[in-house]
């Protein structure tokens, strides 16, 4: 006798679950937090516009970030800076469409999770307000001694977060229903493998994409998600 069946529900988070990008919103929420929005806001720009010079890759974006907005700051004090800053986009900056999906998926007994790019440091704690099962992110550490969190290992975007998802449920592929929601294209492979691709409000690219794969295209700005048919799609 064979085992249930799993059925997941993956989400992306930024501009998926939330209307806007979560990352330079954190950033400048923790600086306006710390009285250092004037000052911080115009070196964020400049390394920003260095960064798309070099493109020297995202985790040594998000290292420079978090070393000017975060320098001098304890772990309790950017704990209780990230649960605000979680408790006021829980409320106000979520998807009309995300918030009906995330309540289909808990009456029909789904396991959720969220793979994103976004960092751990508020990630988790969103996560954990949504009641997900599962969180897949960029890691963070805090060495002794640093004046900032930094990146542990490789920011979980596109190849990443396929690769982190395929070591979750790669082994159990043929046994688990898997559906996945995203906004970009970077998640275009992931949206293709999984049994159920839904392009959220997407991007130019991915919804040139999605016309051409067959992939469901929901505008989550509405108040109710899409009707979901949970078959394989084409």
């Amino acid at each position: 006798m064979t085992g249930a069946r799993t059925r997941l529900s993956i989400f992306d988070l930024d501009k998926t679950l939330t209307i806007r990008p979560t990352w330079t919103l954190f950033l400048l929420f923790v600086l306006r937090r710390r009285g250092r929005l004037l000052t911080g806001a115009p070196r964020l720009a400049g390394m920003m516009l260095r960064w798309l010079a070099r493109r020297n890759g995202r985790e040594a974006l998000k290292n420079a970030g978090m070393k000017i907005v975060m320098s001098g700051m304890t772990p309790g004090e950017l704990e209780r800076a990230a649960e605000d800053f979680v408790d006021r986009l829980i409320e106000n900056g979520l998807r009309p469409g995300a918030r009906a999906t995330l309540s289909r998926v808990d009456r029909e007994g789904r396991r959720t999770m969220i793979a994103t790019a976004s960092v751990d440091i508020y990630a988790r704690i969103i996560a954990d307000r949504l009641g997900m099962d599962e969180l897949i992110c960029t890691r963070t550490i805090w060495p002794e001694g640093a004046a900032a969190p930094q990146i542990d290992g490789t920011n979980c975007l596109a190849a990443e977060k396929m690769r982190q998802v395929l070591a979750a449920y790669g082994p159990q592929r043929d046994t688990a229903h898997i559906e996945f929601y995203s906004d970009h294209y970077s998640d275009l492979e992931l949206l293709l493998w999984v049994d159920c691709g839904v392009a959220v409000n997407p991007d130019a690219r991915l919804t040139r994409e999605a016309k051409k794969h067959g992939l469901t295209i929901a505008d989550w700005m509405k108040e109710t998600g899409p009707h979901v048919q949970h078959g394989d799609h084409s």
